[in-house]
């Protein structure tokens, strides 16, 4: 039912697109089939190989989902160095303000898929907390982003991107910080500032990263660039929920008891903190050595 729960949407969406939008007049691209295939194979081959890495004598299966996953890397930026059509033209990863407003999307994305799950297995398996009241706890952070997310043009255009996605995986990392301290007593309120410091994060870096890295495409570009920074963000949610479930079954060992939930969920929030760790160190980088934005147009 929560999967079917998602279809309405997509459809309005569909239809609206269909009956709103003014077909386009520029010249058409070729679809790259053989790229975004071997784009999504490696994707796929990669998160099952994390995914079985927990599971006692799987060696041989992550291994040979390794091999694809690399293999299929390989084919992807042949392929894409090759047609004049590229489905992601690659030269796009020279531009280091891309790449990093881009991991900052992407770590953003691994924060959101990474909290909702692992915090919600945290409080009904190991707090014993019924759905419902997890699913209510839970709902601090998509509140408070769901509140700055109008205002965050405006935040960006005051204070500058770079301040922004600073602040906003700052308050990220302190979110992940307090949840590692989750434990079998922490009190209710406690979760709740956790929440709130997560929800502020996200929609700070939500909002800056992706007007940083879309600010290096020209007008022309402009969809491309766009699909290219989602789908990055959209590996950092696949990883959201691969890695730390790794870190979970490796010290949970299948097993669902209150202790043992208790264990895999720490271990699963100490890995989200150093994850979280990898964009914030990249941006802070880049505050103490500032990059200069290219123009759009050599982006």
């Amino acid at each position: 039912l929560v999967f079917l729960a998602q279809l309405p949407l997509p459809m309005l969406v569909v239809v609206m697109a269909w009956l709103l939008l003014e077909p386009s007049t520029s010249r058409q691209s070729r679809f790259d089939l053989p790229g975004v295939a071997t784009a999504s194979l490696f994707v796929l081959a990669l998160s099952f190989a994390m995914l079985e890495l927990p599971r006692p004598g799987s060696g041989p299966v992550v291994m040979g989902a390794a091999v694809v996953a690399i293999l299929a890397l390989v084919a992807f930026i042949v392929r894409e160095r090759r047609i004049e059509d590229p489905a992601v033209r690659l030269d796009i990863f020279r531009n280091v303000r891309f790449v990093i407003a881009s991991v900052a999307g992407a770590g953003a994305w691994f924060a959101i898929i990474s909290y909702g799950v692992f915090a919600s297995l945290y409080l009904q398996l190991a707090r014993g907390l019924p759905a419902t009241s997890a699913g209510l706890l839970l709902l601090a952070a998509p509140i408070v982003s769901l509140a700055f997310f109008p205002f965050g043009g405006r935040i960006v255009g005051r204070l500058g991107v770079d301040r922004v996605v600073l602040l906003g995986l700052t308050l990220l990392l302190a979110g992940a910080s307090l949840m590692a301290t989750w434990g079998p007593a922490t009190e209710m309120w406690f979760i709740v500032v956790t929440n709130l410091l997560t929800g502020g994060g996200l929609a700070l870096t939500l909002v800056a990263s992706a007007t940083d890295a879309l600010s290096q495409f020209t007008p022309a570009e402009a969809g491309t660039g766009s699909a290219l920074f989602n789908s990055l963000r959209q590996l950092g949610a696949a990883f959201g929920a691969a890695l730390p479930a790794v870190a979970f079954e490796f010290v949970a060992h299948g097993s669902r008891t209150a202790d043992a939930a208790l264990a895999g969920s720490s271990a699963a929030f100490l890995l989200r903190l150093a994850v979280l760790g990898i964009p914030f160190a990249l941006v802070l980088r880049r505050w103490l050595r500032p990059v200069p934005a290219p123009a759009a147009s050599t982006a």
